[in-house]
């Protein structure tokens, strides 16, 4: 009996010395101790990054050293019920630790250290912080290396393989959605928005100031595969400039999370910007290929005219809106012009303004689509170019009346069009 009794006195002093943990808390999920170091006892892992490549600024004796690699951050908290330590326990911890493999303390003060070890021919750079207090420390390791370029700038036939992850339940790309033909997109990583405009500015990042480049416009959202490894902004960027330099295209502004680029390509001029506004899981990216605007308004009054008085209607290609909306572009006064034009050559005319669309979207969309725009050309007439309202009547048929197949984008931009009808 008096043996049993010793033997749990002695559990309890363990426990003791060691911290009581009873209901301990659980790592977080898919985290883990960085192979190198372990944590301290009664300490469990609250927060966690794995990140494929990054840069960390460590600070040392006289100033500070960027390292980039493989990024990995670690809030370690500790358990309930366990004896709080202090900053300079935790730290001393962790620098002891290193010398004992050969390591070396490069900055050391009560609550922060700055530690590095070569192991294997590679080089780790360790900073361990007390930003929250007693219970709790931060870790951030870099294994120091390149960066694995994976973005190929190129007329693509096929797309870059992907890479050390095996992603399941692959998330598919948006509907008509592809990547722009000169570059291609990081593995692991999906189309979530796509937008083609026919003709639309940019505002480029310069280093000093912006320039608007108008002509082809893409617009692409990339988003990372479930399951794949963190990538920092500074990756995604340096994948796209360094595809670009090695096409003979030239890096205009770079950040650690933007870049613009420029490169001349078939004889044209492209534009590209890509920035991180959603996160390490998400890149956006805008491809301008620059040109004049194609000019559709290739009829005058006169022979719009003509038109209506031997077929009753006559299409305009001039009046621009903003996609999926009834703004009009400025772009539009060409036609605005000739339509008011039209107008005065026949004072007895009176019109129905139709708006026609394309088929992208929901039947229920594009009508009130199509209504929405001839109500604002109607308007634009009346307050911008003066004419008697009562001589215009708007209307939308969206997608319902085409002039061409809306399964090519030729066919789709000729349905996107205002008829001028004749009211009798």
């Amino acid at each position: 009996m008096r043996k049993q009794v010793i033997i749990i006195i002695t559990s309890l002093l363990i426990c003791l010395s060691f911290g009581i943990t009873w209901a301990a808390k659980l790592d977080a999920k898919r985290s883990k101790d960085h192979p190198l170091v372990s944590r301290i006892p009664n300490f469990y892992i609250s927060g966690y990054k794995d990140i494929e490549f990054d840069q960390y600024e460590f600070k040392l004796k006289k100033g500070k050293k960027i390292v980039e690699g493989r990024t990995y951050q670690i809030t370690y908290k500790q358990q309930k019920g366990a004896t709080p330590m202090s900053s300079i326990q935790k730290v001393q911890n962790y620098t002891n630790a290193i010398k004992k493999i050969g390591g070396e303390v490069l900055y050391e003060s009560k609550s922060s250290a700055t530690m590095k070890v070569n192991v294997d021919k590679s080089e780790i750079w360790l900073h361990i912080s007390n930003p929250y207090g007693p219970r709790a420390y931060y870790l951030t390791i870099v294994e120091k290396g390149p960066m694995r370029q994976d973005v190929v700038a190129k007329a693509l036939t096929t797309m870059t393989p992907e890479k050390e992850v095996v992603i399941k339940n692959k998330k598919k790309a948006a509907t008509g959605s592809k990547d722009h033909p000169l570059i291609s997109r990081i593995p692991n990583f999906y189309i979530s928005t796509y937008q083609d405009i026919e003709f639309g500015p940019h505002d480029f990042q310069l280093k000093k100031g912006k320039k608007k480049i108008e002509g082809r416009k893409y617009e692409i959202t990339y988003r990372q595969q479930k399951g794949a490894t963190l990538m920092s902004s500074i990756q995604k960027v340096r994948n796209y400039t360094n595809a670009i330099k090695k096409i003979g295209g030239e890096v205009i502004h770079e950040t650690n999370s933007s870049a613009t680029m420029k490169v001349i390509t078939d004889n044209r001029e492209v534009w590209l910007q890509i920035s991180n506004p959603y996160g390490q899981r998400a890149y956006y990216l805008v491809i301008v290929e620059k040109q004049s605007m194609k000019q559709e308004v290739t009829a005058d009054a006169e022979a719009m005219l003509k038109d209506i008085n031997q077929t009753g209607h006559v299409a305009v290609y001039g009046i621009h809106f903003d996609t999926g909306k009834s703004t009009i572009k400025p772009s539009s006064t060409p036609a605005f012009k000739e339509i008011k034009r039209l107008l005065e050559l026949d004072p007895k005319l009176n019109i129905y303004v139709i708006g026609h669309t394309d088929m992208v979207g929901t039947l229920s969309s594009n009508m009130r689509l199509a209504e929405s725009r001839a109500s604002a050309v109607v308007k634009e007439l009346v307050t911008k170019y003066k004419i008697n309202k009562n001589r215009l009547t708007p209307k939308g048929v969206g997608p319902l009346c085409p002039v061409a197949s809306n399964k090519s984008k030729e066919g789709k931009a000729k349905n996107r069009r205002v008829e001028l009808v004749e009211k009798i």
